[in-house]
């Protein structure tokens, strides 16, 4: 067979000896794709379903059975192996793939302390450019969602790759004192993200030491601009630093770090983050002081953000501190969200959401206190004990759902809503933290860059499909959390995060037969909760906690009083409320949800 080439990094194409080929459908064009970047075998009804899912199984393998006739036709017999129950490529047989030479290229230039392999720059320019474009730039299949999202995956994970390679290209020839054939390469670097300040501090250095002193000098501008644009904050010290040394002609080395510092330092990283050699007061990478803030101990880390056990030395109490990850600084997503969380969740002052104390930046960090709650996460409550009791279950949702809908009725979403963002306080109980995923009702639920944000196993249908977050999406992400809290499993699971997307397209399937406690009736209440329009889904969070009420003993008695509570409840003083309902007739132990008599916890202290 001559020699075949499939192009993937770009609009996708097909080459026999520099000659393009074209397949008869986009839908064989895309099964050759997915078998070539996978580079296994499949199923045939695993790849029938990928690509014809709105048909039944049979028509959709005789749809497979024609795309694999087309491949075999253009492209030779000895392309695929084609058995009874799978297909796959021939190893044997001449595709080059341009992504899979794209990673062999990034994983040969690669420094490997084991053998002594120092890093090849030469490897990593072959990689970088071989990526022409975004992994299939402008290629979809608007009837194979499925495929689509494995596309979408593929692409980001390549994406990803492609800046680590830059970063160290740029950083291999800086230490080789090979300024200006760096150049191209780090302005690419910085094209991935204009905010990228490390992006810009190697343009000034490669700028400055090729003799091109104004040019360095615009691109501080340059950062200094987009960042007061976009976030109103200077550049880092170190930014400033190498600019001042510009400015006065001064030597660069010592101003920016050699890839042998580098090295150093992620090994100090790595050495401090072990449990044996980590001081209690978790220093090994960060300052002992924030501020007025005494960092004391690591509690936890979330995917852009560190939490400490801190001491507020001016006020004199313990706090919580929320540190964003020193390598999100300059990331404009992980700063946007970060700050957006402070904004959003210090408008918030309920019983049942953790209190914001203060917002701040120190030492070129940025950070936000809250109050420090001594209890765990619900997360951690399901890990050690299992499942709860369906009356704890109740009691839990229904706090939970109090503090969601006062977030709602401010036009306030979560969007992060999980056991992990759930904290039991021993005094106030449950509590909703970790608004860093929130947003504003009226904006887009997909950032700029068209990504999704959330916690894969909890994210509702609308997101994946690119629609508005709404109330409902935090509703959804709380019925997945009761079927969770009853069963201690996640509802929607699987091995990869397609596959856990997948489940929430599924049929829903619920148990038929619940725990001894658990009532008559819930899978109906999930099964709103849970669906995939969410037009259909509970009204309101405190909503759905009424409907859970309804199924315990004494239901109607215990709906009314819930009704009464939701009805208004923000125009309504509680001193009113409770003198004008009469005293309830014997029924089971309220929930402390609904128990009218809780004094609310004070508002927080804003410093």
């Amino acid at each position: 067979m001559s020699h075949l080439k499939l192009l993937v990094l770009g609009a996708p194409r097909l080459e026999r000896e520099g000659t393009p080929l074209e397949l008869e459908t986009r839908k064989a064009l895309a099964l050759l794709i997915y078998l070539a970047v996978t580079g296994r075998g499949h199923s045939r009804d695993a790849l029938a379903t990928l690509l014809w899912p709105e048909h039944d199984q049979s028509r959709a393998r005789t749809y497979l059975r024609r795309a694999l006739w087309m491949l075999k036709s253009a492209l030779g017999e000895e392309l695929l192996l084609i058995e009874r129950q799978s297909v796959g490529l021939n190893p044997a047989a001449e595709l080059w793939v341009d992504a899979a030479h794209f990673r062999q290229r990034l994983a040969a230039g690669e420094p490997d302390e084991q053998t002594g392999h120092a890093l090849d720059v030469d490897r990593l320019a072959e990689a970088v450019d071989l990526y022409q474009a975004d992994f299939l730039a402008g290629f979809t299949l608007r009837d194979a969602p499925e495929f689509d999202d494995w596309q979408f995956f593929e692409a980001e994970g390549l994406r990803q790759a492609l800046a680590v390679a830059l970063e160290r290209l740029v950083q291999g020839y800086i230490d080789q004192a090979n300024y200006e054939p760096a150049i191209p390469y780090a302005r690419r670097w910085l094209s991935l993200d204009p905010l990228h300040e490390p992006a810009h501090r190697a343009l000034m250095q490669l700028y400055a030491n090729s003799d091109q002193q104004a040019a360095a000098l615009h691109q501080y501008e340059e950062c200094v601009r987009q960042l007061d644009e976009e976030f109103g904050l200077p550049p880092e010290m170190e930014t400033t630093t190498l600019f001042e040394a510009i400015k006065a002609k001064r030597m660069l080395g010592s101003f920016l770090k050699t890839q042998a510092q580098r090295n150093q330092i992620a090994e100090a990283k790595k050495e401090a983050s072990r449990p044996e050699t980590k001081s209690p007061a978790g220093r090994g990478t960060l300052p002992a002081q924030l501020g007025r803030y005494e960092l004391l101990a690591e509690i936890g880390q979330g995917g852009f953000a560190t939490v400490y056990r801190a001491h507020d030395t001016a006020l004199d109490r313990p706090v919580a501190l929320k540190e964003l990850k020193a390598a999100l600084l300059t990331e404009t997503r992980g700063l946007k969200r970060f700050h957006r969380e402070a904004k959003l969740v210090a408008r918030l002052d309920h019983p049942h959401i953790v209190p914001i104390y203060d917002v701040g930046q120190a030492q070129g960090r940025h950070f936000i206190v809250m109050r420090l709650v001594e209890g765990q996460s619900l997360a951690e409550r399901l890990a050690e004990q299992g499942r709860m009791t369906w009356s704890e279950t109740v009691e839990l949702i229904g706090a939970v759902a109090e503090g969601l809908d006062y977030a709602h009725r401010r036009g306030i979403l979560h969007r992060d809503l999980k056991p992990a963002n759930i904290l039991l306080d021993p005094e106030r109980g449950p509590l909703l933290s970790d608004f860093g995923l929130a947003k504003l009702e009226d904006e887009h639920s997909f950032s700029q860059s068209g990504r999704v944000v959330g916690t894969t196993h909890y994210i509702a249908p609308e997101l994946w499909d690119g629609q508005p977050a709404t109330p409902q999406t935090d509703i959804y992400a709380l019925g997945c959390i009761i079927y969770e809290l009853l069963t201690g499993e996640k509802i929607f699971a699987g091995e990869t995060p397609v596959s856990v997307m997948r489940a929430h397209f599924q049929s829903l399937a619920l148990p038929q037969n619940w725990p001894e406690d658990v009532p008559a009736g819930l899978n109906e209440i999930l099964e709103r909760a849970l669906t995939q329009q969410p037009a259909e889904r509970y009204a309101s969070a405190v909503e759905l906690a009424m409907a859970l009420l309804r199924l315990t003993e004494g239901d109607a008695v215990e709906s009314k009083r819930l009704d009464s509570r939701t009805s208004d409840h923000l125009a309504e003083p509680k001193s009113e409320r409770r003198r004008a309902e009469p005293p309830p007739p014997a029924s089971p132990p309220l929930p402390r949800f609904l128990k009218e008599d809780t004094p609310p916890e004070p508002a927080p202290v804003f410093v």
